[in-house]
């Protein structure tokens, strides 16, 4: 929100020439085998442009990996850093750090997060709870 000398706040981002859309419909909801996306697979969705099963992080419905848009940056030369209030091994975050086909195996994603850290993959990289 931007505040004008007259106290009114105005949403600038609604002056911006493009709008994006995006459906995050998990695998498990087109499948038939659940009836909500979880946020495992919106965010993989969000990050990746790939759809995928519930509960599963930066991969396929088929466990396969795929590079999310940290990724990209990462290896254009940009830096990345990950700030959330979530976990840093919650869903949210994972969807934009990690692959792995279990949101549930949070030692193997703090793994995956911690050799991301160690290579100079990301900047930064906090959460309210592991706060790596």
């Amino acid at each position: 929100m931007c505040y004008h000398k007259n106290g009114l706040s105005e949403f600038v981002a609604q002056q911006l020439p493009y709008v994006g859309k995006a459906v995050t419909k998990s695998q498990s909801v087109i499948d038939g085998n659940a009836s909500f996306t979880d946020s495992a697979a919106a965010a993989t969705a969000l990050a990746t442009g790939y759809k995928t099963t519930n509960g599963y992080l930066g991969v396929t419905k088929y466990n396969k990996s795929v590079q999310n848009v940290r990724e990209l940056a990462d290896a254009k030369g940009a830096k990345t850093a990950i700030l959330t209030t979530d976990a840093i091994t919650g869903a949210t975050p994972g969807g934009f750090l990690v692959h792995h086909f279990s949101r549930s195996d949070t030692a193997i994603l703090q793994k995956q997060i911690d050799a991301l850290l160690e290579a100079g993959a990301i900047e930064y990289c906090k959460g309210s709870v592991d706060n790596k």
